[in-house]
């Protein structure tokens, strides 16, 4: 797959691993009815659409999974500069990163990642059942 030259342009292969992690991220957590594009190309231009799904699917994501206080904003249209991209990255990091490190701790029944994972005040729960 060949990548655009410029560090720090939005390429087809961010854009296909940030729809791939919320995909996977959805189907973890269970959650449907969220749209999602796979398969971005060099030649593919995202049009608004693309963009506001990608948020719309992230802030999703973001309510109804857990995160950490720690866990930026969903950041909102135009994805016009690097740190809105990073935010969402980051969104989807920390949501898998909870998801795993909380599986852990009661898949173990261990209470030392149970205390690991709560020791920090910086974990809040973030759960809404629609």
């Amino acid at each position: 797959m060949e990548e655009w030259p410029l560090k720090g342009a939005l390429n087809c292969s961010d854009l296909n691993r940030i729809e791939g992690n919320t995909e996977f991220l959805a189907n973890l957590y269970e959650i449907t009815g969220l749209a999602f594009k796979p398969n971005w190309h060099m030649t593919d231009v995202p049009e608004r659409s693309d963009f506001q799904r990608i948020i719309d699917n992230v802030d999703v994501l973001r309510t109804r999974g857990k995160v950490l206080n720690s866990t930026p904003k969903t950041p909102s249209l135009p994805l016009n500069v690097h740190t809105k991209i990073n935010d969402i990255e980051k969104i989807l990091y920390d949501l898998y990163w909870v998801y795993e490190n909380e599986s852990l701790a009661f898949a173990r029944d261990d209470e030392r990642f149970k205390a690991e994972l709560y020791a920090n005040d910086d974990i809040s729960v973030v759960w809404e059942e629609v």
